[in-house]
Parts: C-alpha cells; structure tokens; sequence
C-alpha cells in the first residue's frame, strides 16, 4: 500500500545571507541529537544521556536518562505535563522536573492526550489519569489517542470508540479506525478506507485503499493508483495525480510528483513546483526542503530563508527547528540563528 508524505524528522539549513550561511557551516551545534519542541520543552542527547532544554536554552532537566532497550528510548516528548518513562521493561512518566511520578509498571504506554493515556496492563489496554489512577480499566486489544473527547479502541476484533469513562459511543464495528480530526475520523471496512462522523455514521462511505486525517478542510486520499485530495462530503476537489501527498499546512501540501517535491495550494495549483529530492510540511512560514543531499529551508514563495547546509532538518515547533550536521545537533530558529545552550 502506497503512503502519504509524512513530516520528515530530519535536518535543514541556514540563512539565504552569505553571512548567515557561513556562519551555519562554522556554527559548533552543541548535541549529539535533538528532538522538535513540545509543550516548551525538547529533548536532547548528550555524551549516550538524554535531557529536556527550553526555549530560551536553558536545562529543564539535565541529560540523565539512559537507553535501557534496543527498541525505545528512555524518555519521550511531553504531553499534558507528563513524558513517558521507561525503566527496564516497565513503562511510567516523568513530570516536567525529571521526577517520576507515575511509577514504571505497565507492559506498554503511550502519550497522554486530553488527560488520559493508554497503558498495558497483562496484554490489555486501558487508561490512566495524570496522578496514575486507572480510570478507564485495561480491556481493550488495542487503544488510541483521545482526540475531540472520544479515542479508538479494539474489542473482540473489531474497533469502536469510547469517552473518557470507558462508555462505548460508537459500536465496535469497524475492522480499523484512527483518532478523529476535523470532526472526522477515518474508519476502515473490510479493506477500504472512508470516515465517519461523531455518531459512528459514514460521512465518506469506504472508497479508498489510504487516507490522511482531515487538515485544514481536506484528506489526501489514494483510490486506486494515485493519490488526491477530497473534502468533508467526500467529493474530489483535486484529482488523484500524485504519487505521495502531505496534509495540508499553512494553506499548502508538500506533493511527490515525478520523483521530485513540491508545494501545492487547496486549490490543486502548484505554488512551488516539484525540485526537491525531499521535503517536509509547512510550519511557521517555512518548510524543510533537501537538494543535492543538504536541507534548507524555503518559505511560501518556494524562496530560499536559510541555505541547505544540513544534513537533517526537521519542522519548526514553538519558534525552533531541530537540525544536525556531522553528527551534531542543535535548534535554529526563524532568521537562521542558533539558540544559545547554558552550560551543564
């Protein structure tokens, strides 16, 4: 099956001034390895250790955490005050002074979201609060985000939806389905794709082998061979032409077409034309875009802000984006200047 453009999470570039790109090159970046910001916090990797920066560069939490599994880092971003912690094999979180406050005990976590989130408890999934308390008991297969006051949840099979008391709102009929976006949520039956509305009811009955959630009044869908965009009623409003399309952000999606990427608007006009080996959603004004094997940054008239000199660049989240170049990283904000780290 075909995918639709995800954010790519990887490093950008400097200023469109000679000044600023030299200094870009000559900038010492002061990590190991970033990650983007997230409720005014970011993690970063230092000396095999991982900590939490701010936006004005200061340590929130000092690098301290150590990778424990193969498979996931010891800490995650956070979200409603908590990050999600792993110890061993045991999941729990951290609360924004690095203290654990939710103790190591569940098989598996995810993040919390509208104040609950999913834990594994014995093979099932239920919820917790941010003190820890199970309020939603773990009787579910499979569990997702809490979006728009309900999340998807697997029983016996099948999916359905709850509230955030564990009341089923909508039956569990549906051989797959997501979170919902837009007032929407995308619902799979059998072995194609359509969205429902908040009463469980088909908005768009199931036409599509992929869809994306609905952003800014549109879905990128793939019918069959190419990939388009419809609106909430499920009528086309651009044709399946692409060959990978992006959610919409700041009025434009990154699309593949041809082999290169470009930026279209929600009208299906090409804003920026397709001349990029790669390329991430708009944020802030800007989008990551890479060329001859560095990523820059162009803004919504396709020009060039800050010069591909990266190796990676990822999206602006909260004024900073993350970039790397020869194994090392730090955060850039809108003018193509460093943030500042304080000392450890």
């Amino acid at each position: 099956m075909r995918r639709h453009i995800t954010v790519i999470t990887i490093l950008s570039i400097l200023s469109v001034f000679p000044y600023s790109a030299a200094f870009a090159r000559d900038h010492e970046l002061p990590f190991d390895y970033a990650w983007s910001f997230s409720e005014g916090l970011a993690r970063v990797g230092v000396n095999g250790r991982i900590g939490y920066v701010t936006t004005n560069g200061e340590y929130a939490i000092r690098p301290e955490f150590v990778r424990e599994s193969v498979f996931y880092p010891p800490v995650f971003d956070f979200h409603d005050g908590r990050a999600h912690r792993l110890l061993g094999d045991r999941h729990g979180f951290i609360d924004t002074s690095g203290a654990l406050v939710i103790d190591p005990q569940f098989d598996d976590a995810r993040d919390f979201s509208e104040g609950l989130a999913p834990v594994k408890v014995l093979g099932l999934w239920g919820y917790i609060d941010a003190d820890g308390a199970m309020i939603i008991p773990p009787t579910f297969e499979d569990a997702g985000d809490f979006s728009q006051g309900s999340a998807p949840v697997k029983l016996d099979g099948r999916w359905g939806y709850i509230n955030n008391m564990g009341e089923t709102t909508i039956p569990f009929t549906f051989d797959e389905a997501r979170e919902f976006s837009e007032g929407l949520a995308a619902a799979r039956a059998g072995d194609l794709w359509g969205f429902i509305d908040e009463t469980g009811t088909y908005a768009v009955k199931p036409a599509f082998e992929d869809v994306s959630d609905f952003s800014e009044g549109l879905s990128a869908v793939f019918p069959d061979s190419a990939w388009g965009y419809i609106d909430e009623t499920g009528a086309f409003v651009i044709e399946p032409v692409y060959d990978e399309a992006g959610p919409f952000s700041d009025g434009l999606a990154v699309v593949r077409l041809s082999g290169r990427y470009g930026f279209i608007d929600a009208g299906g006009a090409i804003v920026i034309e397709p001349a990029y080996d790669a390329a991430g959603d708009f944020s802030a004004g800007l989008a990551p875009v890479k060329t001859e094997g560095l990523w820059g940054f162009i803004n919504e008239m396709g020009t060039v802000v800050i010069d591909p000199v990266f190796d990676h660049a990822g999206g602006f989240s909260e004024g900073f984006a993350a970039v790397g170049r020869d194994g090392e990283w730090g955060f850039l904000d809108r003018e193509g200047s460093f943030l500042e780290i304080g000392k450890d």
